[in-house]
């Protein structure tokens, strides 16, 4: 594993993927790789307004753009990069990206505003996704695809509002796997759901992990630190769940001065019997 930083030597460092403000950032969701081209789902960001400076979460969602790598295999610092508009506030598009025949499934997240909402799914044809925008399908209620992008009649797959999460197929055990943290927030859990086709039906979510900083218990523990972002990483490991997480602490100078928080955490598990 090799990590790369955009202007690492420059005195004012910038976001890998920078939109050019400091007003409005965006954050990675799950990508796509397609021979010589790489596809990433990026949530926009912005300052929300009124928000100060010590507001850990003085932020708000614009909708979801679309980067398209033209060089991957280049390194990172060397890629051309473009961005598209995909979608509004309302439709995080590309939480987690399946692969499933000529399609590509977009587990996307319905926001009903600040923490609520279900997840649902659209689809593209792989041949399609540099240019999506009149290509979508959404999953109905009544289990077919439907044109266009969700609207009132989008299937609730699973019933959580999940901003970050995995949907992978394990082939030892014959079953999709889904990975996200519990239902509460902040959640101290990763949980998983597992499922006989991408799309579900899913079962209910199970504990697989509880964060070890989250446990008032253990030594280091801060009431204010939350973990969060749990996604599995089936290329790294064969017949396990490998997942990583972060950690952040709703006090900004906490998270700033200790640098065990805000920082991946790699955990290797059994695959459920």
């Amino acid at each position: 594993m090799r990590y790369f930083w955009n202007k690492a030597k420059d005195p004012k460092p910038r976001s890998f993927f920078d939109t050019g403000t400091d007003d409005v950032w965006y954050w990675p969701l799950d990508a796509y790789l397609s021979g010589d081209m790489l596809y990433v789902s990026l949530l926009a960001v912005r300052n929300k307004p009124g928000a100060t400076s010590t507001d850990a979460f003085g932020f708000e969602i614009t909708g979801t753009k679309l980067a398209t790598i033209s060089n991957p295999h280049d390194l990172p610092n060397k890629w051309r990069i473009q961005i598209r508009d995909l979608s509004d506030a309302r439709l995080w598009l590309g939480v987690s990206i399946v692969p499933e025949g000529n399609d590509l499934i977009w587990y996307t997240q319905v926001s009903e505003g600040e923490g609520r909402g279900y997840m649902t799914a659209v689809r593209v044809a792989r041949d399609k996704v540099g240019n999506p925008s009149n290509a979508w399908q959404h999953l109905a209620e009544n289990g077919q695809w439907a044109p266009g992008l969700p609207g009132s009649d989008a299937a609730h797959v699973i019933t959580q509002a999940i901003s970050e999460m995995s949907v992978r197929y394990h082939p030892s055990i014959k079953k999709w796997v889904a990975l996200s943290t519990g239902p509460e927030f902040p959640s101290p859990r990763a949980v998983i759901r597992e499922a006989d086709s991408p799309l579900g039906p899913w079962s209910a979510p199970e504990t697989i992990l509880e964060f070890p900083e989250m446990k008032p218990a253990n030594p280091g523990y801060d009431k204010d630190t939350f973990c969060y972002a749990v996604k599995e990483h089936i290329e790294f490991a064969e017949n396990k769940i490998l997942l990583t997480y972060a950690c952040n602490s709703t006090v900004i100078a906490k998270a700033v001065n200790n640098m065990s928080i805000y920082r991946p955490k790699v955990v290797i598990l059994d695959l459920p019997k």
